[in-house]
């Protein structure tokens, strides 16, 4: 029989009166409640999820959250409005300068007679390889940059403090997602603006159906490289072949341009560039630009599809997992792990289940 057993079985004491028997019972019990409460205090300050999991709806503060630091950081915001603002404006008035004043005035003296088509067979020549080298660059720098900090990157006092809290990270975490693919994406349409010029002048293609079919592979190339980006930055095993692959996904970019400048030279392989052209998304962007011009490859639509299609898929699938990237410990909190240095790869600050 138990010791609490036994002093259950004995008459209750009187009033104020303290006898041996619960004295020493009490004395048993001290150690035990002592050892229940510092279990309790090393679960809740570093079993961080455990104690998400004890978290409900009813504990959900996200949106009284970020309305407090949206209205905390507006004057902060208006600043940072500004300084953007003005560096999209520099940005803007550097391509006008230095590309749309230059591109204007070579279209301008093509209509009065200048002819710019005698270097349109040696581009047309460097295209299927040229661009598959660049497309399988930007898919690696891509993923690289996964490895070093990826696409989904919050300010450190989102990491140290907000998302330490009972909030949801998708609505944290999201925007930092799609501020991601709009940086890849403009240098992808600045691309697509420079080939239409470059086709309109040498090889005598309509502006429109140029800067449509080279906007196919200028911005879903650099949207699947986020995407891609943020797979790696999630899931460690990813990583590890991104790491393992590199080396020889350098060495076959060095390659296609070797042979884009062989091309150039004289010396084409056709059915070797046939088969980079379909190899991947880097070939199905050089078969989309090629489309609108005489050295076309049959099936420019079908390529134009599978850029197209799986990057919205693509997409889809990263937005919803933008919530659950790993990042780092927080300095304070319950999510801490004293076992950990940042990164941890914790994949989730919020509660589970949690969007």
């Amino acid at each position: 029989m138990s010791r609490p057993e036994v002093v259950a079985g004995l008459p209750a004491p009187a009033k104020g009166e303290d006898t041996g028997t619960n004295a020493a019972a009490r004395a048993d019990e001290a150690p035990d409640t002592a050892a229940t409460d510092a279990e309790a205090d090393f679960e809740a300050d570093f079993e961080g999820e455990e104690r998400a999991a004890d978290w409900t709806d009813d504990d959900d503060w996200t949106t009284e959250a970020l309305a407090l630091l949206r209205a905390l950081r507006a004057p902060h915001r208006r600043n940072r409005a500004k300084q953007v603002g003005f560096a999209v404006y520099c940005t803007l008035l550097i391509l006008v300068i230095w590309g749309g004043i230059p591109s204007l005035g070579l279209f301008l003296q093509a209509s009065m007679g200048a002819d710019y088509t005698g270097h349109g067979p040696d581009l047309l020549a460097a295209m299927p390889s040229g661009i598959a080298a660049v497309g399988l660059a930007t898919v690696l720098l891509a993923v690289r940059d996964g490895l070093w900090r990826g696409p989904v990157v919050p300010p450190r006092a989102t990491t140290d403090w907000l998302l330490a809290h009972p909030v949801r990270p998708r609505p944290v975490l999201r925007p930092w997602f799609w501020l991601s693919c709009g940086l890849a994406l403009f240098p992808g349409l600045v691309f697509a603006v420079g080939g239409m010029v470059t086709l309109g002048l040498t090889v005598r293609v309509g502006l429109p159906a140029a800067l449509g079919w080279c906007l196919v592979g200028a911005a879903c190339l650099p949207l699947l490289g986020v995407c891609a980006g943020l797979l790696v930055q999630r899931s460690p095993r990813a990583a590890t072949w991104v790491r393992r692959l590199t080396p020889y996904v350098t060495v076959l970019i060095l390659a296609l341009a070797a042979q884009s400048a062989l091309a150039v030279a004289g010396h084409p392989v056709h059915w070797l560039e046939r088969v980079e052209l379909w190899s991947g998304p880097w070939g199905w962007a050089g078969i989309a630009a090629l489309a609108p011009t005489p050295a076309a490859v049959p099936g420019g639509w079908v390529a134009a599809a599978l850029l197209v299609v799986p990057t919205v898929v693509c997409l889809v699938l990263a937005d919803r997992a933008a919530s659950t990237v790993s990042l780092p410990c927080c300095a304070s909190g319950p999510g801490r792990r004293p076992e950990c240095s940042p990164p941890c790869g914790r994949s989730n600050f919020g509660p589970r289940g949690w969007p």
